[in-house]
């Protein structure tokens, strides 16, 4: 199984959100108790596209994102990008279960 790292908001001491100097592009540092993670601007774009799709659709409770290379993206996005898979609810539901189900077999339950 690959290694699995849970981030409860308790273990995040501090986030900066700025494009460094030098680089055209936003990144993210997450600062946690014993980690420093760093997501390009692309990454979390994704990622918030996928929550507020999730959290404010009518009907969509789970989407799935992939990543996909192309060079035919429109001018100015990256080669690789983390898109929407086609597929059911159902199957993205049982796959998010499943995986949850692994997770809570090795940590206690969070609260939430």
């Amino acid at each position: 199984m690959k290694q699995m790292l849970i981030f409860p908001n308790d273990t995040i001491q501090q986030v900066l959100v700025g494009t460094p100097t030098g680089h055209r592009h936003l990144r993210i540092l997450v600062e946690t108790d014993k980690h420093l993670l760093v997501f390009h601007e692309a990454t979390l774009a994704n990622l918030v596209r996928a929550f507020v799709t999730v959290k404010t659709h009518p009907r969509t409770t789970v989407l799935k994102l992939a990543q996909e290379q192309s060079d035919a993206f429109r001018p100015g996005f990256a080669t690789s990008q983390l898109l929407e898979q086609p597929g059911t609810g159902a199957e993205f539901q049982k796959e998010l279960d499943r995986l949850f189900a692994k997770i809570e077999a090795v940590r206690p339950k969070h609260r939430d």
